[in-house]
């Protein structure tokens, strides 16, 4: 029997997009299968991108009534469900008649554990692609290490374009922005020219990291460039330099080399990017890392040297290595 497939992730960005090895997946052990995904209303122009989906449900916080929703779903007759959130929402939505269901393992004591005690024992754990795929086991379909990749057509990268995506959600994930200009001062004077990508309440940020630039070296581009047209907008840039955010998963996906600065979290956490052109740069055997699973608004020891200590002169090296 054809499966009828409904996966749930409403959020957040950077866990969309990497649930695009197990799309493939899934679309390449049953071609004629329906596959449905079920993503917050903001999130659903890029994960229209995705390849191998049948059909996007956007789910808007604010408007949808979960009750009419599951009610939609249920009309369906989905023969599988993938709960790839396992938030309260996506619980209320997962329950189908006659689905067989699957929920994620965030693994919430060995986070605990690596966390506040730090002691890891999710070093030999799949990360959250591999999570992902935990889920699908019933469909016998398997993580061959496949990083995410949008299907784009042929873009020949400028060789002297840097992408910077300097904005993050949580203060803590964020490299300094004085490290940021520091960087752009010294790209320009290599003969790069830089465009900033992020969301318009990034602006500002943009703007002083290319205060003393000339302006054709720096171009701002928080808040003009949909989310759907961001990987071919990042597929022009030779390197992408960004922290551990969304824009980097879309990035990495675009095929662009990425150099990331990683702070807060540790790849045992299961975020690093798969991709072989992806440079992730951390202070490693600092006794505090890591001090969060998603990030803060704050340093907890008051020292921020996870990022502190990652040095724009290492960011440089990184990117000509790239």
């Amino acid at each position: 029997m054809t499966p009828r497939i409904l996966l749930i992730r409403l959020s957040s960005l950077g866990d969309i997009v990497l649930m695009m090895p197990l799309i493939r997946a899934l679309r390449r052990k049953y071609p004629d299968a329906e596959i449905d995904l079920i993503v917050k209303s903001q999130f659903e122009p890029l994960a229209r991108r995705f390849p191998g989906l049948t059909n996007i449900i956007a789910f808007d916080t604010k408007a949808t009534k979960l009750s009419a929703m599951r009610a939609e779903l249920q009309a369906k007759n989905y023969t599988h469900v993938l709960d790839l959130h396992g938030s309260l929402r996506s619980r209320v939505l997962r329950k189908l008649s006659g689905a067989k269901i699957a929920i994620i393992r965030k693994r919430p004591i060995k986070r605990w554990f690596l966390v506040d005690l730090k002691f890891d024992f999710l070093r030999h754990d799949p990360d959250a692609i591999g999570r992902y795929f935990e889920t699908a086991a019933a469909l016998d379909v398997k993580d061959t290490g496949e990083a995410p990749t949008f299907d784009l057509a042929p873009i020949t990268p400028d060789d002297k374009l840097i992408a910077f995506c300097p904005g993050a959600k949580h203060y803590n994930k964020q490299w300094p922005p004085p490290y940021y200009r520091a960087l752009a001062k010294e790209l320009v004077e290599k003969g790069y020219t830089i465009e900033c990508f992020g969301s318009a309440d990034e602006r500002e940020l943009a703007q002083y990291i290319s205060e003393d630039l000339p302006k054709d070296s720096f171009r701002i581009r928080c808040g003009e460039v949909p989310l759907e047209a961001l990987p071919e907008e990042f597929a022009r840039a030779h390197v992408a330099v960004t922290n551990d955010s969304a824009l980097m998963h879309i990035a990495a996906a675009a095929g662009v080399p990425t150099v990331s600065m990683f702070g807060p979290t540790v790849r045992s956490l299961g975020f690093f990017p798969r991709a072989k052109s992806s440079i992730v740069l951390e202070v490693e055997k600092l006794r505090c890392r890591p001090c969060t699973t998603i990030g803060m608004s704050r340093c907890p020891k008051g020292h921020f040297r996870c990022m502190r200590e990652i040095e724009p002169e290492q960011v440089m090296v990184a990117i000509e290595n790239a």
